[in-house]
């Protein structure tokens, strides 16, 4: 098995435990953190019952600063070292829909 991803209970909606059973390149990566964040917003609108926008901004490390743009790209550089090296698995939480209707990602700490 490649990776798998899973939505833990531990908050609203939150996303964590990437497992790697074996080498991963960039682009695999990268395509797990896109079905990852699918996931989030599927699960968000599934308890919330309202359809949610695909388009993220991200809330960095350092909570004052906001990411936006390509969110999977950006959450890939900040994990991934190498094929053999991907750190740190964070939970990922859908924080709120900003005007315009993107959603707002964050984690834990950050804010």
């Amino acid at each position: 098995m490649r990776g798998t991803t899973t939505c833990g209970p531990s908050g609203a909606f939150g996303w964590c435990a990437l497992t790697l059973c074996e080498r991963m390149k960039r682009e695999e990566f990268k395509a797990i953190v896109v079905q990852a964040l699918e996931q989030l917003v599927s699960r968000a609108e599934q308890k919330t019952g309202q359809n949610l926008s695909r388009s993220f901004c991200f809330r960095g490390l350092s909570g004052d600063e906001q990411i936006e743009g390509d969110i999977a790209e950006a959450l890939t550089s900040m994990t991934f070292v190498d094929e053999d090296h991907i750190f740190p698995c964070f939970d990922l939480f859908l924080e709120d829909v900003m005007p315009g209707g993107r959603l707002l990602l964050n984690r834990p700490g950050t804010g």
